[in-house]
Parts: structure tokens; C-alpha cells; sequence
């Protein structure tokens, strides 16, 4: 080796140099081995490149050769390539500090792990380096990936923090373990060669990470991270902020992109899901665009991911169970759930969450259930009795304040009844009806809409046996149906218009009939005064038994928030006493009416003033 030493080429002393290390890694007493290493580690920031250099083959010689018996001494040795990375930023001395700790993972893949996930948070470059140098080697990465997925799933995600105001709600806080190891996982998918690795163990993380987006959403950091966060902010550097939920999101995105699923990713992004995935009230919309745009340009992954998903239906955590279920619900949207021979398990699953305690999870798994109209509407047909029983269930739910399972009961049960025998329909008809007409008059725009389109297509089911019955629900619920068609929100004149169309054939009346086929076009706009002066001289020549009854549910009206119907509802009780019968009059209330009328007389709407004095002037000829 001597004559190497003296040679001037750079390419001959750095060979020499080799031979020098490896007869020392040999050679070297163990007393002396943390010594040297330490050393040769303060020499890696050496101004002189070539010394530089050879404490690098010095470093790598010793730890190829001795590194095994370095256990306890990992973290001592972490800390000093931190701490020499800090203090210099050449490329060459990055790479040398990572090829080390390369090697040491290579032998210690656990300690090394630990003492990473162990750095401050939010993580600086130097450790992102650090974790970056454990990607390359595919065999070495996916253990990483393995020994983190188990750090996140091992632990509970967040801490509940009670506050001490009175009556202050608690606090989520995210518990740092699972944070660490999500930013790790960041950072190693974050290198190409990382791949592989990625690939081989795609569901897995991708179901670890969905779960922690889920878990994460809304969750603080701990207050002693926000202080470091700020303490770590240097003169001139932009600030480096860590939110949970981001972090999540960010590496599941990388994930995908890593994973060979890049088309899953940018479709999500197109649509804004990754944004509404952060949101508390949205997060579930943005599961579904996740789950629709697997299905889509993914499929053949979704096997194992439903698999491994399908256990946390029974979650200890509210919000996994609404993320899974969300996910599952908008899979049953797709065919491909079908041609994976998961459809009869998935629709299980989501019969099965009609009981959970969650009422966000109850309203996504009837989602799922009415998505089969969509994906496998053969399916629908076959299990028409189990799908139209977890329906009205639904709509029967007793936790329900807020009526959102009902909303999505019925619009889901409009979806399916095109594809369900009409003797199964036909035992549940006159309870369907009867459930939904108090959302006819709904504060919310949505419960009034989906209930009114769902007893539009109830009607298809009237004739034969329930014809006569179906009538009384038609009649009972007419006057609402009219009313609203002077509804201040456009989609519910729409469904009023649709379900009017539905049930003239079912009325008896051909030309009432007619003229709700001929009139209530959807786009089309209606002159409502004559529209109702002549549907109330055909109900008069054709139902006069039914006067006190349309008049009695018109009182109602007169109490309406909207004035639009406040309006409608006198101008309707004016019309139907122009054209009843002289000996039909005896039916009449008169003083009632009359006193309703002087009371909505005081209305502060002229136009409903004005609608209530036409009505007066058209009493005078049954006074």
C-alpha cells in the first residue's frame, strides 16, 4: 500500500485509502471502534474535499465490516450525522452521511428507525436526508415501510383533550408517534426508486393512510410541537408548518403517485378531493371521489384494499367507520365491484351499518345500498326485498334529528325502484307513502324535493290491488303538491311538476290528467292562476265530495313560511268554491274559513292580502 500513498493521482490515493480501511475495520480493537467512527464522522466537514472523501471510505469500511456490534451505540452515531449535516450543505458530504446511514439501517433497521421517528417534529432537511437514504434499496425499504405502517397502526392517533372553560367541547390532539412516522413515510415515497417497494405493499398503505387521513381531520398539533414550530424558524427562512391531516393527505397522494397510481391522483385533484378530504363536514365527499377514481383507473387493486378495509367497518373510531363506509358506498357505484366478486359482501357490510350508533355511517351505507342502481342493477332485482326493507328502515330511524338518513333513504330508494319487482314494492307501498308526506313541507330544500320525486315514482306501483288505497294517499297529498309549485326553490317546483305527471294516470280523470301531462313540463314556466282555476273546476266536476277535505288542508297553508304558497293557498280555496256545486256547499265550514281568512288578512305580503280579498269575493255566491 506504501507506494499508492506516495503517488500524486487522486484515483491511486483514494484506492489506497480503501485498502487502509478495510485492514483497519479488520484489525481494530473493539475498545476503539466508537472512537475512530466518531472521528472519521467529524471528518466528513473537512474543508480539504480529499480528506473529506477518505473519512467517508473510513466510515463505510467500518461499518460494512464492525457495524453489527454498534447496537447501542446507533442513536450516539444518528445524532453526530445530524449534527454534521447542519454544519455543512456540499452534496458530497449529504451523500456520504446518507450512505452511512444506509449502512447502519442495513444492519440495524429497527434501532435505526426508532431513533429517526424520534427527531423533532416538523422534520428538518437534514433528517428528511436521512430517511431519503433508506428508499433506494427496495429489499431495505420495504421493511422501513413496514416498521412504520406498523408505528402508525400500533398507536392511537389522537388524545382527547377536555378544556376548562365550562361548556367547552374537547380538543383532538395528535399523538406523535403515528405524525413521525407519517412524515417518514413522506419523505421515503418521495424518491423514485422507492417504487418498488410502494408497489409491493400497496394496500397495505394505502389503507394505513386513508385511515389516517380519516383519523387526523380536524386534529391539532400538541402545544409543545406548535412551540418548536416556531422556534425553528430561521432569519430569511420561509416559515415550516405540520398540520396532521395535510401531512396524511400528502403522503397518501405520494403513495398513489409512487405506487404507479398517478392517474388516480391527478383525477382526485381535478375534482377538489383532495382539498374536501381536510374538510369535517365534507371529508366523506372527498372519500368517494377517491373511491370512484380507484375504481376507474385502478380496479384490479381494489381486492386486497376492500379486504383489508372491511374490518374497520367494526371501528372503535366514528370517523374510520364513516371513511370506510364512504369509500365502500361509492365502489358499489362501479361494475367493478361486480367483476371482483365483492359485491355480495360489500352489499352486506353496508346492511349491516343501517345499525351503527354513527348516524353519518347509517346515511353512507343506504347510499351504498342505493348505488347498486348504478353499478349492478341485476343485483337490485335479485335482492329487491332486502334493499326496499333497509330503506324504509331508514326512513323509520328514530336517531335521526337532522332527517339526513331519511334524505338519503329516500333518494336512494328512487334510485332503485326501477329495478325492483313491483310485488315487492307493493307490500310496502302505503307506509312508504304515508312516511314521506310530512317532508312534503320541509324547511330543507332537499327533504322536500327527494320526497316529492320518491312519491312520483311511487305511482308506478298504484295499480291492481293498491289502486284504491294509493287514491287516498294521492288526495292526501295533492293540495301539498300543487301548493308547491309555487315553492320559492326551483328543484322542488321541478319535483312537484314530475310527481303531478305521475299520478294523473292514477286519478281517474282524463283531463286533469292532461293537463298535467300537457302543463307541468319542467323547464317550462306556468301561469299558476289559470293552471289552478281550471285543475280546481275538474276536481270540483269530478271529486265534489272531496271540497271540505282539499279546503280543510288548504287552512294549513295559510300558517306557510313562503308566501309565494301563503298566497297560493286562499287563491286555491277561492277557485274550488268558484266551481263547486251549490248542493256540494254544505260541506263548508264557513265560519272557519271565514275567520282563517280575516286572520291571514293581516298578513304584512300584499300579494297575499290580495289573494285572500279575491277569495272573500268569491264566497259571496255560498254565503
Amino acid at each position: 500500500m506504501k507506494p499508492g500513498l506516495r503517488d500524486p493521482d487522486v484515483n491511486t490515493l483514494f484506492q489506497a485509502c480503501c485498502s487502509i480501511a478495510k485492514v483497519i475495520a479488520k484489525r481494530l480493537p473493539p475498545d476503539q471502534l466508537l472512537s475512530l467512527l466518531l472521528t472519521m464522522l467529524e471528518g466528513l466537514a473537512d474543508p480539504d474535499r480529499n480528506c473529506s472523501r477518505a473519512a467517508t471510505v473510513m466510515i463505510n469500511s467500518l461499518l460494512k465490516e464492525r457495524g453489527a456490534v454498534l447496537l447501542e451505540k446507533v442513536p450516539e452515531i444518528l445524532a453526530v450525522v445530524h449534527a454534521k449535516l447542519q454544519e455543512v450543505d456540499q452534496e458530497h458530504v449529504w451523500k456520504a452521511a446518507q450512505q452511512a446511514v444506509y449502512i447502519l439501517a442495513s444492519q440495524h433497521r429497527v434501532v435505526v428507525v426508532s431513533s429517526l421517528l424520534n427527531s423533532p417534529l416538523p422534520l428538518d432537511s437534514c433528517t428528511c436526508a436521512l430517511w431519503r437514504a433508506l428508499a433506494p434499496d427496495p429489499t431495505l425499504a420495504s421493511q422501513v415501510l413496514e416498521l412504520l405502517l406498523e408505528k402508525i397502526n400500533r398507536d392511537v392517533p389522537y388524545k382527547e383533550n377536555k378544556s376548562f372553560l365550562r361548556g367547552s367541547t374537547s380538543e383532538r390532539v395528535a399523538t406523535f408517534l403515528p405524525l413521525s412516522a407519517t412524515c417518514a413515510l413522506h419523505e421515503l415515497m418521495s424518491v423514485p426508486e422507492s417504487g418498488p417497494a410502494v408497489v409491493g405493499l400497496y394496500a397495505e398503505l394505502f389503507v394505513t393512510l386513508l385511515l389516517r387521513v380519516s383519523c387526523t381531520v380536524g386534529v391539532q398539533l400538541p402545544k409543545g410541537l406548535l412551540s418548536k414550530e416556531r422556534k425553528t424558524l430561521g432569519r430569511g427562512q420561509p416559515p415550516r408548518t405540520l398540520d396532521p391531516c395535510s401531512s396524511a393527505v400528502e403522503t397518501l397522494k405520494a403513495m398513489l403517485i409512487q405506487g404507479g397510481s398517478g392517474t388516480v391522483a391527478k383525477a382526485v385533484a381535478d375534482a377538489g378531493g383532495w382539498e374536501l378530504l381536510r374538510s369535517m363536514e365534507r371529508h366523506h365527499e372527498g372519500v368517494a371521489l377517491l373511491a370512484g377514481a380507484m375504481a376507474k383507473y385502478a380496479g384490479p387493486r381494489l381486492s386486497p384494499i376492500v379486504k383489508s378495509l372491511a374490518p374497520m367497518l367494526n371501528s372503535i373510531y366514528d370517523s374510520q367507520r364513516v371513511t370506510t363506509t364512504a369509500f365502500f358506498a361509492e365502489l358499489l357505484k362501479s361494475n367493478v365491484v361486480n367483476d371482483l366478486v365483492l359485491l355480495e359482501s360489500m352489499m352486506d357490510s353496508m346492511t349491516a351499518r343501517q345499525r351503527d350508533s354513527c348516524t353519518a355511517v347509517r346515511m353512507l351505507a343506504l347510499r351504498g345500498l342505493g348505488n347498486m342502481a348504478l353499478g349492478s342493477p341485476g343485483k337490485v332485482r335479485q335482492h329487491g326485498t332486502q334493499l326496499l326493507a333497509s330503506m324504509v328502515n331508514g326512513m323509520d330511524d328514530k336517531d335521526d334529528p337532522h332527517n339526513v338518513v331519511a334524505l338519503e333513504a329516500m333518494s336512494s330508494l328512487s334510485r332503485i325502484l326501477a329495478f325492483t319487482e313491483e310485488r315487492d314494492v307493493r307490500s310496502m307501498l302505503l307506509h312508504i307513502a304515508i312516511r314521506i308526506r310530512p317532508f312534503f313541507d320541509n324547511e330543507k330544500q332537499e327533504l322536500r324535493k327527494s320526497s316529492i320525486v320518491l312519491f312520483g315514482n311511487l305511482t308506478k306501483f298504484s295499480a291492481g290491488s293498491c289502486e284504491e288505497a294509493f287514491f287516498e294517499q294521492i288526495l292526501n297529498g295533492l293540495v301539498a303538491l300543487l301548493l308547491h309549485l309555487q315553492d320559492p326553490k326551483p328543484e322542488v317546483v321541478k319535483a312537484c311538476k314530475f310527481a303531478l305527471r305521475m299520478c294523473g294516470p292514477s286519478m281517474g280523470c282524463p283531463a286533469l290528467c292532461d293537463m298535467f301531462q300537457n302543463h307541468l313540463h319542467e323547464d317550462r314556466s306556468l301561469h299558476y292562476g289559470e293552471f289552478m282555476n281550471d285543475v280546481c273546476k275538474h276536481l270540483m266536476q269530478n271529486y265534489p265530495d272531496t271540497l271540505s277535505r282539499l279546503i280543510a288542508t288548504n287552512l294549513f297553508y295559510f300558517k306557510s313560511n313562503w308566501a309565494d304558497i301563503r298566497a297560493a293557498a286562499p287563491m286555491f280555496v277561492g277557485f274550488l268554491v268558484l266551481h263547486v256545486d251549490r248542493e256540494h256547499c254544505q260541506q263548508l265550514d264557513l265560519d272557519e274559513l271565514l275567520a282563517a281568512l280575516t286572520i291571514l288578512l293581516k298578513d304584512p305580503v300584499t300579494a297575499v292580502r290580495v289573494k285572500v280579498a279575491e277569495t272573500l269575493g268569491r264566497l259571496v255566491r255560498i254565503a
